[in-house]
């Protein structure tokens, strides 16, 4: 059931479409990466609609919790990609989830508990999680190898994207210690670097196991757009509560002034709901065909347009991005951040439909945690 009328449409036969196309580019075995709701889409339904390929060997996620919303929906292996700390392990452990671990410490903590596949973070440049190659690092990684209860699943690591000269250095760095680490009778099945980004960038990069993440739902950086083509499966939709002629004194929180509006639309969406306050003026809604400029300040459930020239009545529909409306990619840039930013911080208030060949397949309302199919 669908308990409010702003919700978040994703295209199902598009999302499948991006994801044949995605596995058809490469032989090589497949990590999808579910993290922040799966790039806000939902993290349940998508892990579920990707069951059906066999390519994709590894869900990774970035934290517990997440891993946990999907261990009875999932038929892949999953993969924590954040840090767990020490009390957490066994958690992790016993619901057989792949640990992300770059310390003996916890290597040593894991060995008593269980049999357990844990993956080996490399920090090849990134200086996030993991550590730098190094011969102590080397040493470390042979003294995990040995202990029995671990299965060393694979080493992975992550490119800056800056420039291709920093990432090329860092995929020479990567694949030497890897290789040194084999040398040493380390066995391993992956070495992965490449995620939806690089991936689609570097096509020459040999390596296994790409992590593909935001490519899925055709959210490609404008330069790799046209190496792996994908569409965006996007379209966040919401209805014009209300209709108001406004003076000069303004609207809203705002003391700007506006001479030349006559009238606005109140719409059913705010910043609770992941709409940036600083959206106004830099993007528009598009309503009846017509593009409405976003005005004044968002409220925490309520946005402003300018419909001062349009034919606009109340209940009409309204898109904030997406379909024929502004894309991602322009919002993105009027707003100086990034797609995956604006997505994945659309709130769990926000119902998802789930369309295929344009019929509802599922409804999703996190907030009241009921997921109905049709």
């Amino acid at each position: 059931m669908l308990y409010r009328n702003t919700y978040l449409e994703i295209d199902l036969d598009v999302l499948h479409n991006n994801v044949k196309t995605i596995l058809n580019s490469s032989f090589t075995d497949f990590c999808f990466v579910l993290k922040a709701n799966a790039y806000g889409h939902g993290i349940s339904v998508i892990a579920k609609e990707l069951n059906q390929y066999s390519k994709i060997k590894i869900i990774a996620v970035a934290t517990l919790n997440e891993a946990l919303k999907i261990k009875d929906v999932t038929n892949k292996e999953i993969m924590i990609l954040g840090y767990l700390e020490d009390e957490l392990l066994e958690v992790a452990i016993k619901n057989h989830f792949i640990i992300t671990i770059f310390e003996v410490s916890q290597a040593k903590i894991i060995n008593k508990i269980s049999k357990s596949k844990i993956f080996i973070k490399v920090d090849s440049g990134f200086h996030r999680l993991g550590k730098i190659p190094s011969n102590r690092f080397l040493n470390e990684i042979i003294e995990i190898s040995k202990l029995e209860n671990i299965i060393i699943k694979g080493i992975y690591s992550h490119l800056r994207l800056v420039s291709l000269k920093y990432d090329n250095e860092q995929y020479q760095i990567f694949k030497s210690f890897c290789k040194k680490i084999k040398d040493n009778n380390v066995s391993f099945k992956y070495e992965s670097i490449l995620d939806s980004i690089a991936f689609t960038r570097y096509p020459k990069f040999q390596t296994s196991l790409p992590r593909i993440g935001s490519l899925m739902f055709g959210l490609s950086s404008i330069k790799e757009s046209n190496k792996i083509k994908t569409t965006s499966v996007q379209i966040l939709k919401t209805i014009v509560t209300n209709i108001i002629d406004v003076d000069l004194k303004g609207f809203g929180y705002s003391d700007k002034q506006y001479p030349k509006i006559k009238k606005i639309a109140t719409l059913s969406i705010g910043y609770a709901d992941g709409i940036p306050r600083e959206i106004s003026e830099k993007s528009y809604v598009l309503i009846r065909e017509h593009r409405c400029q976003i005005v004044g300040i968002p409220s925490m459930d309520q946005l402003s347009v300018d419909i001062s020239n349009f034919e606009i009545s109340k209940g009409d529909e309204a898109i904030l991005f997406g379909g024929n409306g502004m894309t991602l990619e322009q919002l993105s840039q009027n707003l100086k951040t990034n797609k995956n930013e604006l997505i994945s911080t659309i709130s769990s208030r926000i119902p998802k439909v789930y369309k295929e060949s344009n019929k509802i397949k599922y409804i999703l309302d996190e907030l009241v945690g009921e997921l109905h199919e049709y």
